[in-house]
């Protein structure tokens, strides 16, 4: 069997699937959290604050009500180990083609930088080096696209 820290592309979605409600800080108005624990191999986890994402804390809180489980993705009361089944029965409901897990972060990385947040507060957020964010992300920053149109204007 493979080590799991050593499982390139399966072990990327195990911090979320191992998640436990005890990871979870709800309780401490305005701190609320979610600790994925220490880093595993090159997969970087840590703390990712969700203070202030009102629809977020709201659904978790709403859907720990529901748990039949300790775990916070969990389907009939037991630990879900893949989410691709479910990602694609999704898709297939919402009537778009499929889309990977990876897909997701890097539409919420791209609309960060949109927004105009800060590559710091960005690779915070998603556990992605500042640098990765500039290089891949970078083009879609405001600024970015400001300068680039005031330079080829007429």
């Amino acid at each position: 069997m493979t080590d799991p820290a050593n499982r390139p592309r399966a072990f990327l979605p195990e911090a979320i699937l191992s998640l436990k409600w005890d990871q979870v800080a709800l309780h401490l108005k305005g701190h609320e959290q979610i600790d994925f624990g220490g880093d595993v191999g090159n997969k970087r986890r840590g703390v990712a604050p969700i203070v202030g994402n009102t629809g977020l804390v709201a659904a978790l809180k709403h859907a720990k009500g529901l748990a039949t489980s300790d775990y916070v993705i969990e389907f009939r009361g037991e630990r879900i180990s893949d989410v691709k089944t479910a990602l694609s029965a999704a898709c297939r409901r919402a009537g778009i083609k499929h889309i990977s897990a990876h897909t997701l972060k890097h539409t919420s990385i791209t609309w960060m930088v949109q927004a105009g947040m800060s590559y710091e507060k960005i690779a915070k957020a998603t556990h992605t080096s500042k640098e990765i964010i500039e290089r891949v992300y970078g083009h879609h920053n405001p600024a970015f696209l400001a300068e680039v149109a005031n330079a080829v204007s007429f």
